[in-house]
């Protein structure tokens, strides 16, 4: 998951400051603010989807005849959030550099310590469900809760 934090747009929302830019500058921040909410809200449902699809994990004689229809539509939902982040991504990113905003990883850089054991970003954003917890777990510091 890739935390996205607007608290300084939002402070400045609050406080008023937005409204003293220009119409332009206030519809570009504002734009690009609502695309990272969206990314975030994407991404929170999915991994919800990826959660109940974890079931699977337990191998097929753990699971009822009523999971099947569960987990064809934990698949479905996965398959729709991940196509919509891809979606959402491929249209905000090129937007906010057209309008002249670049990402700052310095942060998430000094907290990628906190979330992958070699220290550095690791690109999967889920670790594959066919892998046994102990083995992800290894590679992962937060735990997989199964």
């Amino acid at each position: 998951m890739i935390e996205t934090a607007l608290t300084r747009y939002d402070a400045a929302v609050s406080a008023g400051r937005m409204a003293l830019l220009p119409s332009e500058q206030q519809y570009r921040m504002g734009a690009v603010a609502e695309g990272l909410r969206r990314f975030h809200q994407i991404q929170m449902e999915e991994r919800l989807s990826w959660g109940r699809l974890r079931a699977l994990q337990a191998g097929a004689e753990a699971l009822s005849p009523n999971n099947q229809g569960l987990l064809r539509a934990a698949l479905q939902d996965a398959s729709t959030w991940d196509y919509e982040a891809k979606i959402n991504s491929q249209q905000l990113l090129p937007m906010a550099k057209e309008f002249g905003f670049e990402p700052n990883y310095q942060r998430a850089e000094a907290l990628a310590g906190r979330v992958w054991a070699n220290g550095k970003y690791t690109p999967s954003i889920c670790t594959s469900i066919d892998t046994p917890p102990a083995e992800a777990n290894r590679t992962q510091i937060v735990p997989l809760p199964l």
